[in-house]
């Protein structure tokens, strides 16, 4: 399994690098099915609801991009249209990426 998170957006729309992880440690793998699960399930709440929330002012948007196995998916978070629940899970999953030793910034 192999997850990339980029940011885009917030305050002066700074984009830092991707986090990349390769092998994640089996509890965050299980964070990572999670947040894809919860994405999945908000995503079909927003497309039930035409008009759907605001975008956030100087929110964060995020592209994630999961691999695992023959299966590579990519999710587009916009941090305005998403609950809390899931932006906890995500910031645990880059904590963990970003304490993880790097051979370069997206590898």
């Amino acid at each position: 399994m192999k997850i990339t998170i980029e940011t885009e957006g917030g305050f002066a729309g700074l984009a830092p690098p991707p986090l990349t992880v390769h092998q994640p440690s089996e509890e965050i793998a299980q964070k990572i099915q999670q947040l894809e699960e919860g994405i999945v399930a908000q995503k079909a709440h927003l497309d039930a609801d035409a008009e759907g929330p605001s975008l956030m002012a100087d929110g964060m948007m995020y592209t994630i991009t999961i691999a695992d196995g023959e299966r590579t998916t990519t999710y587009q978070v916009d941090e305005g249209q998403c609950p809390s629940k899931l932006l906890e899970i995500l910031d645990e999953i880059r904590e963990y990426i970003l304490e993880q030793p790097q051979s370069s910034p997206s590898s």
